[in-house]
């Protein structure tokens, strides 16, 4: 395996890797608004204020956890970005971190397609 192409022939299992995050990314938020409402609804037709406070207090957790879970890639890359010495790293090895980056979080992506394209053509 050589190191210029390594995230090439990894870059299938990056996608799917990728694909299952922006799945991720886009239903757990959804989810947990929705359990949240749904307990905020219980607790106000039970009329305790206790259980509506406890709710609120769970809801603004889920929301809180649900904001951190979507921004989880970009604060990371925004980590790594502020590391000068990462850049330095990817510059120099040799290695193609784009591909890797494309795949993981935008599978989307055409540099990520036509790596999939090629590593699956080389594995035939």
């Amino acid at each position: 395996m050589n190191t210029n192409t390594f995230c090439q022939n990894l870059s299938p299992m990056l996608q799917l890797i990728g694909q299952g995050l922006t799945i991720f990314k886009l239903f757990l938020p959804l989810i947990l608004i929705a359990l949240g409402i749904i307990d905020i609804g219980r607790a106000v037709v039970s009329s305790k204020s206790e259980d509506v406070k406890k709710n609120m207090k769970n809801f603004v957790k889920k929301i809180v956890a649900c904001v951190i879970v979507f921004f989880i890639p970009t604060i990371c890359m925004v980590v790594f970005g502020f590391v000068g010495d990462f850049n330095h790293i990817k510059n120099d090895s040799g290695i193609d971190f784009d591909v890797c980056y494309d795949c993981m979080f935008n599978p989307a992506n055409e540099n990520c397609k036509s790596a999939v394209e090629i590593a699956t053509s080389e594995m035939e």
